[in-house]
């Protein structure tokens, strides 16, 4: 059953009818932390008690308002340096080689980090020719559906710009209606736009801004294969993208969430358009030393 379903995807990124959407979990292989491991190191720094950072741990606090939150605790810009670091993986590397190949022209990210760019650079794609990079509120109301250009969109924002992702982060935060960057998840989830959507390295985790617009979506959405990584390798659970009552925005979809080590999807979908050998790598940052500076 689940090599049927690795199949399915495979055949909608060969007829290049998918498109990908993809959060921290793509990048802990190249060192950067996931969102709640951050929070544990910077509320271990700023010496909360341990009931309050239980408290916090458990709210499904949005990383976004937690950043605007400590503030004037700490110094922001040495943490989120964080994001600035790190080598690109094998789910970098994919993205970057399906996109060359010309099955995927549109990713979607809540990332901040650099690592897909840099992926695309690397095996000779630039930036500005052969892909454009949307991260900003007044870029996310030039992104054209119609035209044929590859488009990286970084819904929250991008390291290279602290600015403008400043503003975003406070945006968030504060349930700031934003229409440009609100249209980009309407039109992205549509399947007029994008007939299926393969969903790989997120949590599900923003409740003030991507979840609820996600949830608006009752008519006309993509299909959409959720990929929920599993520490065990070889066990899979597959079920209908609507079952699943916590931290699913995607009831109403039609879709499959699987259950599965992401590593075996990805080395599958690898071996199935790529010429080059499958390399799991992983590899360490400093990124804890930030967050002491901070």
């Amino acid at each position: 059953m689940l090599n049927r379903l690795i199949n399915e995807i495979n055949i909608s990124i060969r007829e290049k009818s998918t498109a990908i959407f993809c959060g921290a979990g793509i990048s802990y292989n190249s060192g950067l932390p996931l969102a709640t491991d951050l929070v544990k190191n910077i509320l271990d720094i700023i010496d909360i008690k341990d009931n309050d950072a239980s408290a916090i741990l458990n709210s499904n606090m949005p990383f976004e308002f937690f950043i605007e939150t400590i503030k004037s605790e700490v110094s922001v810009d040495e943490i989120l340096d964080v994001f600035s670091k790190g080598e690109p993986n094998i789910n970098h590397k994919l993205i970057a080689e399906l996109i060359k190949l010309g099955f995927i022209k549109t990713v979607l990210t809540t990332n901040f980090d650099l690592l897909i760019e840099k992926s695309l650079l690397i095996i000779g794609l630039k930036k500005g020719e052969h892909f454009d990079v949307f991260s900003t509120e007044e870029e996310f109301g030039n992104v054209n559906w119609d035209d044929n250009k590859i488009k990286i969109i970084k819904i929250h924002g991008c390291i290279s710009n602290k600015s403008d992702m400043a503003i975003t982060l406070d945006d968030v935060a504060s349930k700031t209606v934003c229409e440009n960057r609100n249209s980009i998840i309407k039109n992205f989830f549509s399947d007029k736009i994008n007939p299926n959507i393969l969903v790989i390295g997120y949590s599900c985790s923003d409740l003030f801004d991507i979840s609820p617009q996600i949830e608006l979506l009752k008519e006309n959405s993509s299909v959409v294969f959720f990929i929920q990584h599993t520490g065990k390798e070889y066990n899979f659970k597959i079920e209908d993208i609507s079952v699943e009552n916590l931290k699913n925005p995607f009831k109403s979809f039609s879709g499959q969430r699987i259950n599965v080590n992401s590593d075996h999807l990805v080395k599958k979908i690898w071996e199935t358009f790529v010429i080059k050998p499958y390399k799991l790598e992983q590899f360490s940052t400093q990124w804890v030393e930030n967050v002491k500076n901070g």
